[in-house]
C-alpha cells in the first residue's frame, strides 16, 4: 500500500512537471472563494502599488486616457506583430497612466496588454500584478484569469492556479477544443493539488474526448490513487480503445483478479489480435477458461503457450492440473 501511494504520489509530481513545460491556451468563481484561497496560499503578491501610481490625477483632458493608449498600443502591436519584445517595454508606462486613470471600465482590456508587455519581457512578478490588481476591479475578466493561471501554473503554484481555471472552465466557451484544454488542465491540476474532484472533471475530458486514450488511463491513475474501484474506469479506457494493449492488459489482469473470466478473456484476445505471441494473454486466458471450467479452451491456450516456451515448468503444472479436474 505504501509503495502505491509513494509512487502515486511521483506520478503526480511528473504531471506537474509535465504542465510547467507547457503553456496552455473563466462566469467566475465566487470572488470571496478566489480572495480566500489565495490568501490562505499566498497567490496575491504581497504589495500591488507600483511607482506608475504616481501617475493617478484628477486634472485629465477629456481624450488623455485615448491618447495615452493610442502611444501604448503602437509599440505593443509592434512587439507583438513583429517580434520586437524590447517595443514592449515603450508601452508600459502609457498602458499605466491609463489604467490607473480609469474610473469607468472602458479600458478594461488595458490590464491584458499590460500583462502580455511583461511577459513578453519575462517579467512574471509584474505581470501578476498587473493581472491581480485588474481581477480586483474585474473579477469576472477571463483574460486576466487566463493570464494568473498559466503563470502560477508556470511558477509551480498548483493550488494559485486552480481557481483560475476553474473561471475558465465555468466560463463555459463555445469552442470545444478549448473548453477540452481548460478541463485537461483544470483535472491535471486537482491531481496533483490530491484533490478528488479531479476525477469528476477527468470524465468531462473523456466525455468531450471519447478517442483519448491517454485520458481514460489517467482517470485509471486518479481512481486507484483516491482509493476507488477501478475495474469502471479500466473498462472505459479499454472500451475506448481496444487495441491498446495496455490497457487492454490492465484490464483483462483486473477482470482476472475479480472473477470477471469473459471480460478477462475478452480484453487478452485483444491483446492476442495485436500481439499473437504474447506469453502473458495466453496465460490469462487459459486460467480465465479454467475458472469457467471450460477444460478444452484452458488446455488449448496453455499447450499454445509451450508451444512459445517449451520449458516453462508453472504451465506444464497447470496443464497437469487441468488433466487432474477432468
Amino acid at each position: 500500500m505504501k509503495v502505491r501511494l509513494v509512487m502515486g504520489k511521483i506520478a503526480r509530481w511528473c504531471l506537474v512537471l509535465g504542465l510547467l513545460a507547457g503553456g496552455m491556451s473563466l462566469h467566475a468563481q465566487d470572488e470571496d472563494d478566489f480572495e480566500e484561497m489565495s490568501e490562505d496560499t499566498a497567490c496575491v503578491p504581497a504589495n500591488l502599488q507600483t511607482a506608475y501610481d504616481a501617475y493617478k490625477t484628477d486634472d485629465l483632458a477629456p481624450n488623455q486616457l485615448d491618447i495615452w493608449y493610442d502611444y501604448g498600443r503602437e509599440p505593443h502591436k509592434i512587439a507583438r506583430y513583429e517580434n520586437k519584445p524590447e517595443k514592449y517595454r515603450q508601452a508600459i508606462p502609457y498602458f499605466w497612466k491609463v489604467i490607473v486613470n480609469d474610473d469607468t471600465g472602458r479600458f478594461k482590456i488595458v490590464y491584458g496588454k499590460l500583462v502580455e508587455c511583461y511577459l513578453g519581457l519575462n517579467e512574471p512578478d509584474s505581470a501578476l500584478i498587473v493581472a491581480y490588481r485588474g481581477l480586483a476591479k474585474y473579477p469576472d475578466y477571463i483574460t486576466l484569469h487566463y493570464h494568473a493561471g498559466i503563470i502560477q501554473k508556470t511558477l509551480g503554484k498548483v493550488k494559485c492556479a486552480i481557481p483560475h481555471y476553474e473561471a475558465l472552465v465555468n466560463s463555459n466557451p463555445d469552442d470545444k477544443s478549448t473548453l477540452l484544454n481548460y478541463l485537461t488542465n483544470l483535472a491535471q491540476l486537482y491531481y496533483a493539488a490530491e484533490d478528488e474532484r479531479c476525477l469528476e472533471v477527468q470524465r468531462r475530458v473523456i466525455d468531450l474526448d471519447p478517442e483519448n486514450v491517454e485520458a481514460a488511463s489517467l482517470l485509471v491513475r486518479m481512481t486507484e490513487f483516491f482509493g476507488g474501484d477501478a475495474m469502471e474506469a479500466m473498462e472505459d479506457a479499454y472500451n475506448t480503445d481496444p487495441t491498446n494493449i495496455q490497457n487492454a492488459r490492465r484490464f483483462g489482469r483486473a477482470a482476472y483478479e475479480a472473477g470477471e473470466y469473459d471480460k478477462a478473456i475478452q480484453a487478452y484476445t485483444s491483446v492476442l489480435e495485436q500481439d499473437p505471441a504474447n506469453t502473458e494473454a495466453l496465460r490469462y486466458i487459459a486460467r480465465s477458461y479454467e475458472g469457467k471450467e471450460q477444460f478444452a479452451n484452458a488446455l488449448k491456450n496453455y499447450k499454445a503457450v509451450l508451444d512459445l516456451e517449451a520449458e516453462d515448468l508453472n504451465v506444464m503444472c497447470s496443464i497437469a492440473s487441468v488433466y487432474a479436474r477432468t
